[in-house]
């Protein structure tokens, strides 16, 4: 099952509110939980080796907080890590390989990234891919640490999202039952 904010309304490109990292613990205490992994959603403008905006052709400019030091976060992402490593450490980032190609960067290197503020110098740390497909229709993606990705998007002490697997005796039912009066207002719990 995923924990996810709930919106109040759809719009395009819209983000649930984050909630509390605290959950996080409070969900590896319930029944029949086996493990669960933290994530963080938003966005990051990239720039090309000029300093410009990398075009997305309106397509978003995703980013997302990887929980990869967390032994079962294997157990849940599509992502392929197909150069260099996962980054982990402030300063790193980690980027779609259909981008890396297209701007000429490569593990090593670093680039410019916008997130809440002014651009941020990253070293570009590992390529990786969702399932089979290099790019996700367009879109430019950026990869952080949980700890780096909460610091850009000023999200320190908070989550977008916690993804749970159930004891292998718990259905998805009843484990999205003994989650959900622990919720806090505005999130939810979908499988």
């Amino acid at each position: 099952v995923v924990i996810s904010g709930e919106q109040a309304f759809e719009t395009d490109f819209a983000q649930p509110p984050p909630f509390d990292e605290a959950l996080y613990e409070e969900v590896l205490a319930v029944e029949g939980v086996d493990t669960a992994v933290r994530s963080i959603q938003d966005f990051a403008q990239l720039t090309d080796r000029e300093g410009g905006p990398i075009a997305t052709g309106g397509a978003p400019a995703l980013a997302f907080g990887l929980d990869t030091e967390n032994e079962a976060y294997g157990r849940f992402t599509p992502l392929v890590l197909v150069d260099g490593d996962w980054p982990i450490a402030p300063g790193q980032v980690a980027l779609d390989p259909k981008t890396a190609q297209a701007e000429d960067y490569a593990v090593g290197d670093s680039i410019g990234i916008r997130t809440r503020g002014p651009v941020e110098e990253f070293e570009i740390v590992g390529l990786a891919k969702f399932g089979s497909v290099d790019s996700i229709g367009g879109a430019t993606v950026a990869y952080f640490s949980i700890d780096e990705a909460q610091r850009v998007f000023r999200k320190e002490g908070k989550l977008d999202g916690i993804q749970v697997a159930a004891e292998s005796s718990t259905t998805a039912e009843t484990l999205i039952a003994r989650i959900e009066p622990i919720l806090p207002a505005q999130t939810q719990v979908l499988t």
